[in-house]
């Protein structure tokens, strides 16, 4: 019986058939879902949206004014004025103005502080322990983790929500790229990379 080292076995099956476009298909749906709710966070959760004056004192502040400048709000109780419309996000749940608006980024802060730490013990234990259930897991947890984010009350929870998902994307990164390059023969290697970055 011949023996067949892995880049033989590869061309005699196909170095990029059925089964490897199956699986960078499937990777790079669950990325790009990932990724994306994770751009609506950063950009859309930290907006400051409109506000109004529900005060005679904001309105005399505010009189000669051709628009109402965020910065007034400083000047004013938190009762003298309101937010416009009756969409929520991380600014007007958390009321994140003035003295607080250093928060408004904390909870990004704290996601890449995490993502470097994610990949190097993910990296590690996927190493040790292999990848594929590694990889499943912390796809898992962060689609759980991400989801739920939305639902929080508590502004030093959803820090912490927003730092386990910097630590299990950092963790994906690390074990699914090897995982799906791994399937591929070492020529279609650069194809199935750069397809997977663009998915």
């Amino acid at each position: 019986m011949k023996q067949y080292d892995i880049e033989e076995l590869y061309t005699t099956l196909g170095l990029f058939g059925n089964f490897q476009i199956f699986v960078v298909v499937i990777y790079s749906i669950g990325e790009r879902m990932t990724a994306s709710i994770l751009d609506f966070q950063v950009h859309m959760l930290s907006v400051l949206p409109s506000w109004h004056c529900a005060s005679e004192h904001c309105m005399d502040l505010t009189a000669n004014m051709t628009h109402l400048n965020k910065s007034i709000l400083c000047q004013l109780g938190r009762e003298e004025w309101g937010w416009n419309g009756d969409r929520s996000n991380l600014v007007t749940q958390f009321d994140l103005v003035c003295g607080d608006t250093y928060k408004i980024s904390l909870g990004s802060t704290f996601f890449f502080m995490m993502y470097p730490m994610g990949s190097l013990f993910v990296g590690l234990i996927s190493d040790w322990l292999g990848r594929k259930w590694i990889a499943t897991g912390f796809l898992f947890v962060t689609g759980i983790v991400t989801s739920t984010s939305a639902l929080i009350s508590n502004y030093i929870v959803f820090v912490v929500f927003r730092s386990i998902e910097g630590f299990c994307i950092g963790g994906l990164t690390v074990t699914f790229y090897p995982l799906l390059i791994e399937y591929c023969g070492a020529k279609a290697r650069n194809l199935t990379n750069v397809i997977a970055q663009c998915g």
